[in-house]
């Protein structure tokens, strides 16, 4: 908590972080009401936040209406109405070396970036990764991309939900294993 004190941070006889004028450290933290892991996950992330000296009001909302404050109808050009969410999808963006989907400032670019994070040498990296055709200089670009990340972690990735399906053949059997997601996505359920 080094850098907050640099700042002119001290804790508050409430163990809150306020800068010089009295200003506490205070932020709304968005998870779901009816996902249960990521409910979960979102207390405990709030209860460190809570012991590290920040004031955490976890505010639980139905799907629907956290896609709307963080992702307004999937488009990140309205920009965002959230300070600290935890979200989950699957971004298909690594594999397809389309990095800057989910890191570029420019929405235009970053049509996943969510975080509304902006840093123009991971704007030249991820443009840069993006056209490169040789595997070596795309590895060191992304290695680049992950040192500035780390320095600004816009984004927290807290955990990945792995899956086990058990299901009778017998009563539906059209199954599509999908990299990601497992067999429950919308293929499994698509008539042919």
């Amino acid at each position: 908590m080094q850098k907050l004190t640099d700042l002119g941070f001290s804790r508050g006889s409430d163990g809150i972080y306020v800068d010089g004028e009295g200003n506490r450290l205070e932020f709304e933290f968005l998870t779901y009401s009816d996902n249960p892991i990521r409910l979960r996950a979102s207390e405990l992330v709030a209860q460190d936040l809570r012991a590290g000296g920040f004031a955490i009001k976890l505010l639980s909302m139905d799907g629907e209406a956290l896609v709307q404050r963080v992702w307004p109808d999937f488009d990140v050009s309205q920009g965002r109405n959230y300070q600290m969410s935890i979200f989950g999808w699957s971004a298909p963006v690594a594999a397809q070396a389309r990095l800057g989907s989910l890191l570029h400032s420019d929405p235009g670019l970053g049509t996943l970036n969510l975080s509304g994070y902006a840093n123009d040498e991971v704007d030249r990296l991820t443009e840069e990764a993006a056209i490169t055709s040789n595997d070596e200089e795309r590895l060191e670009l992304f290695h680049a991309v992950q040192e500035e990340l780390a320095n600004d972690l816009p984004l927290i990735t807290l955990f990945y939900l792995d899956g086990i399906f058990a299901y009778r053949p017998a009563a539906h059997d059209d199954w599509v294993f999908m990299a990601g997601q497992g067999i429950i996505n919308k293929a499994s359920f698509l008539t042919r």
